[in-house]
């Protein structure tokens, strides 16, 4: 199989002074994007149960965002201070072991438990704005998680 997980998550403070009484707003966005690719064992031990052991091998990316700017301004303001952007970005490499548990109740209806742990194995520096190599981000920004997940599955599994 394959998966495409993406998300993001950002904080935003407004009214912010930027500096000699400037107002404005700061924003912090982290970004996260992992494409894996999943090979799966059947076993059926009685009719209408599953237990699927398999892994996934993974490839993504982390980005780290903080921006800000005046609350108004003008187009010749635009790019200059206070207004700045800054990120942090880099590529990561993860193993995916997982655990499904399915059983189909009838043809059409049935259910599944997975568990699943995201192990980021492998990483490339930290990048900012594309150009430099940037030490000292903290190790626990990291894509590792555990992750469960229940879905009731409404087709024909016959």
């Amino acid at each position: 199989g394959f998966s495409w997980i993406a998300g993001s998550t950002t904080s935003t403070k407004t009214k912010v002074d930027l500096g000699d009484g400037t107002l404005g707003n700061r924003s912090l966005e982290y970004d996260l994007s992992n494409r894996t690719i999943l090979v799966d064992y059947a076993i059926v031990p009685t009719k209408g149960l599953a237990i699927l052991p398999g892994v996934g091998f993974g490839f993504g990316t982390q980005t780290l965002a903080t921006y800000q700017g005046v609350e108004t301004g003008t187009w010749t303001d635009y790019a200059s201070s206070p207004n700045m952007f800054s990120e942090l970005e880099r590529s990561t490499l993860t193993l995916m072991p997982r655990l499904n548990i399915e059983y189909a109740f009838t043809p059409f209806i049935a259910l599944r438990a997975a568990a699943t742990y995201h192990w980021q194995y492998s990483e490339s520096d930290w990048k900012g704005n594309r150009t430099s190599t940037v030490s000292g981000v903290p190790d626990d920004l990291n894509m590792s998680v555990f992750s469960a997940q229940i879905g009731l599955f409404v087709g024909l599994f016959n």
